[in-house]
């Protein structure tokens, strides 16, 4: 059985205090950029199968929606074996540029289990450099920011197993958890903007 080590956070001269929170222009008109267009600019990612918000496929999933970037673009679903990752996608616009992806502004993925930020440091090989890491607050729930290389992902399942991942965007990424799902937004976005944009999602319920 895994059994998960004691966690013990890096000092604040380590992860730097959350910034003080910045604002995030409102939504602003985007281009026209249909879920067409969209789907095939993400279609690389292997994000899974598009689906319609009402789809069975999402029951028990809350679904974010924030109120700068809008209704995403793109909605599906990815079956990973007995998992699932649910994925969120807009098209580039005056909040959310273009990633390394052309066509894609923002991904957000939301999976089952939980992130630690001293957990996700330990969980780095020895010999990887380091990437860009800070804590964060997204509302009440303690987070990270990671820019730079490698963008790779480790968090426990709802099972506590260890998953890593690489981020599909190769950009920056944000992730926190909140209740039993754990989210994670990639854009070409700086931290204080990539985390006052995940500040702007509701989860309903």
């Amino acid at each position: 059985d895994f059994e998960r080590p004691p966690i013990s956070l890096p000092t604040p001269a380590t992860f730097p205090a959350a910034p003080a929170a910045i604002s995030v222009p409102a939504a602003a008109p985007r281009p026209s950029t249909s879920s067409g267009d969209v789907a095939g600019a993400a279609a690389p990612l292997r994000l899974g199968q598009a689906v319609g918000p009402g789809d069975r496929r999402l029951e028990g999933w809350s679904i974010p929606m924030s109120d700068v970037l809008g209704p995403p673009e793109l909605i599906s679903v990815e079956d990973r074996g007995d998992k699932r990752a649910v994925h969120l996608v807009w098209a580039p616009s005056a909040a959310a540029p273009d990633t390394p992806i052309a066509g894609v502004g923002a991904l957000l993925t939301l999976v089952r289990g939980s992130f630690d930020v001293g957990f996700y440091f330990k969980g780095l090989a020895a010999d990887v450099p380091r990437p860009a890491l800070a804590a964060v607050k997204v509302g009440q729930a303690d987070g990270a920011f990671i820019g730079g290389a490698p963008h790779l992902i480790v968090y426990l399942d709802s099972n506590d197993g260890i998953v890593s991942e690489t981020a599909r965007l190769a950009a920056n990424v944000v992730i926190w958890t909140v209740g039993d799902t754990t989210l994670r937004l990639e854009t070409a976005l700086g931290q204080d903007a990539a985390v006052a944009l995940a500040n702007s999602f509701q989860i309903p319920g």
